[in-house]
């Protein structure tokens, strides 16, 4: 069986001199082409952004009251109970 090739982009910029031999350095410690540690390096960079911004952080005092407010919902007032028929007069929800 083939292995499935993975679609490949090109990424193309220009970076200061100095920036290149420093980046050049520290690929050479860690034994890699340049092109390799770049992506390597951005890699884990966008991995650290995404993690920290897809995940919610919260004191012990807030994630209290979001257990609490599930656990015991409000009982629905007047907007919310327009919101679920307007709802349910314009969304259909399989079986």
């Amino acid at each position: 069986m083939q292995a499935m090739r993975e679609s490949r982009t090109r990424v193309t910029t220009r970076i200061p001199k100095l920036l290149r031999e420093h980046l050049e350095q520290a690929a050479a410690f860690r034994g890699m082409q340049l092109g390799s540690f770049i992506l390597e390096a951005a890699a884990e960079k966008a991995d650290s952004i995404l993690e920290r911004e897809r995940v919610i952080h919260l004191a012990a005092a807030d994630a209290e009251v979001i257990a609490r407010s599930i656990a015991h919902p409000p009982k629905p007032n007047a907007a919310m109970r327009a919101a679920a028929k307007n709802f349910k007069k314009h969304i259909r929800v399989p079986a």
